[in-house]
């Protein structure tokens, strides 16, 4: 009838005028979605979400979980999509035709955003579950899982500058391993590249086929050079040589490297160090060999130091790695150590009470 239609008009009026008022209130948080940096709109985040949840609360048409859902998903792909102009200065240059140190620095920070996103919408929503007020439900998955897919993708390109990070630093110390491998990174990451398709693209699939044989050479590479590595350790038989190859390989950032086990194998070889530079001291203390032209005691008191030396290095440099000291084993070559160095510091104090005497 006329008078149900003229009803339907009205209620849709009002609907309208409705969702036109609240959509204004959300455009300013909106805005800078369009034009600003993922650090940007991070800061309109809280903002953004509160609004939402008072529309939520108050509007007869967003009050669904399907229709907020739907705002939502709007929004997230516009973050997305903000998200790649700023990773690829507007569409000008790809990933690859920028420095590498400041790709990461993009890609960390739309990571960021999305984790400030999600960690937004958990707490306005804890914050209203409270009684007599309205649920801000909606599809988290749906909204929430594009954002993770393209920042699995983000994080993909992370790793493989890091691997190529890894594979530069290995090329300056252990080149001659590189060159005799069937397969080269270098090879592998410029294949890649060549490809035309959107690496920033989360849906497209070749990507992630061209990452994960990347990977597999990369990680042929890892085995390769961990085994030159292991052998070169293997061979040497001093500790403070071991540990000042381990600070070589540290810088290396190698995965695979088992650095707390050789670390360990260290502290178990200065150990046996201790005991044997202990045993020589018993052993030479009364008689001890002097350096050519040396007096008798100044020659005690320098054979002394070197002892002291041998000891005092390799500790050192164990205290600053975290937690091998800290264990059973390295508590007890501390007790072993702080004995040992006692004998010697007497052993020296007392040269030097009878040189004095002379």
């Amino acid at each position: 009838t006329w008078m149900a239609l003229d009803n339907r008009v009205r209620n849709s009026w009002r609907e309208a005028k409705e969702c036109t008022a609240f959509l204004e209130c959300l455009e300013r948080y909106c805005q800078p979605l369009y034009s600003c940096n993922p650090e940007t709109i991070s800061k309109s985040l809280p903002g953004l979400i509160r609004t939402l949840f008072t529309i939520n609360t108050v509007s007869l048409y967003y009050n669904s979980t399907e229709r907020m859902t739907a705002v939502l998903t709007k929004i997230t792909n516009q973050m997305i999509n903000s998200n790649k102009r700023y990773l690829s200065c507007n569409g000008t240059k790809t990933v690859w035709e920028q420095p590498e140190d400041a790709v990461k620095r993009k890609i960390l920070a739309c990571i960021d955003l999305n984790e400030e996103y999600q960690t937004c919408f958990q707490r306005v929503k804890d914050e209203t579950e409270v009684p007599q007020t309205r649920e801000f439900h909606f599809c988290e998955v749906f909204v929430f899982g594009k954002f993770d897919a393209f920042c699995n993708r983000l994080k993909k390109l992370l790793k493989l500058f890091d691997c190529v990070q890894i594979h530069d630093s290995i090329i300056s110390y252990q080149q001659e391993v590189l060159d005799e491998l069937p397969y080269s990174l270098e090879d592998s990451i410029n294949k890649m590249k060549s490809k035309d398709y959107d690496f920033l693209d989360h849906k497209d699939l070749h990507f992630d086929e061209d990452f994960a044989e990347v990977m597999k050479v990369f990680e042929e590479i890892q085995k390769s050079i961990t085994a030159a590595f292991d052998e070169e350790f293997t061979s040497i038989k001093s500790t403070i040589l071991s540990l000042k190859f381990l600070d070589k390989l540290v810088l290396l950032h190698l995965p695979g490297a088992n650095m707390n086990e050789k670390y360990f194998q260290v502290l178990r070889e200065y150990k046996r160090e201790l005991e044997d530079i202990g045993l020589l001291f018993k052993r030479q203390k009364q008689d001890p060999p002097l350096p050519r032209n040396y007096p008798p005691v100044a020659g005690k008191i320098n054979w002394c130091k070197q002892l002291r030396h041998r000891i005092e290095d390799p500790l050192k440099i164990l205290k600053e790695r975290c937690g091998v000291l800290d264990s059973d084993l390295g508590k007890k070559v501390q007790q072993k150590y702080k004995r040992f160095h006692s004998m010697l510091v007497k052993y020296e104090t007392e040269a030097h009470r009878h040189w004095f005497q002379e």
